[in-house]
C-alpha cells in the first residue's frame, strides 16, 4: 500500500488496444491511427489558409494569416491558437472542416517557410530540399505538392 491508501497490485491499465490485431498488422499502432491528430489538423489548416492567401486569384478580404506571419517573423505562436482557430473557422462552411478550440495543450508554435513571399526573389539558397528527392533543383515558389 502507498501511504496506506492504494495497493499497486489493485491497479491495472485498461487500454483500448488489441495486441493480437497489432501483431497481424505488424505494428503497435492503434486502430484509429489514420485519423489526424489535433496538431496535424492545426498545421494542415495553417497550410490550407496560407495556400489560399498566396495564390494569384486570392480574395483580398481573406488575407489575414500572411499579414500576421509577416508581423511576427513568420511564426504562428501557440498563444495565438485561439485567434487563428476563430478566424479560420469563420471561413469554413462545413462543420467537419472546423478546428476545435478546446485542446489548448495540443497547439504548438508553427513556423511558416515561404521564401518566395518573404524575400520576393528567392534562389536556390532559400529553397528547401524536397524530403524525397533530397535536392531543391525542382522546388519552386508556391509549390504545394501533394503527389509525394
Amino acid at each position: 500500500a502507498i501511504n496506506g491508501v492504494v495497493n499497486t497490485t489493485d491497479a491495472t491499465a485498461e487500454l483500448d488496444y488489441k495486441e493480437e490485431e497489432a501483431k497481424k498488422k505488424g505494428s503497435d499502432d492503434f486502430d484509429d491511427d489514420t485519423i489526424p491528430g489535433i496538431q496535424q489538423q492545426y498545421v494542415a489548416a495553417v497550410q490550407k489558409q496560407v495556400q489560399s492567401e498566396v495564390i494569384k486569384d486570392s480574395n483580398i478580404n481573406n488575407q489575414w494569416l500572411v499579414k500576421h506571419l509577416k508581423e511576427n517573423d513568420w511564426w504562428l505562436r501557440k498563444e495565438s491558437y485561439l485567434w487563428f482557430i476563430r478566424k479560420y473557422n469563420r471561413t469554413r462552411e462545413k462543420e467537419e472542416d472546423k478546428l476545435n478550440e478546446e485542446y489548448k495543450a495540443y497547439y504548438r508554435d508553427v513556423f511558416v517557410w515561404l521564401p518566395e513571399v518573404r524575400w520576393k526573389r528567392p534562389d536556390d539558397r532559400y529553397m528547401p530540399c524536397c524530403p524525397n528527392c533530397k535536392t531543391n533543383t525542382r522546388v519552386g515558389p508556391h509549390c504545394f505538392r501533394e503527389n509525394h
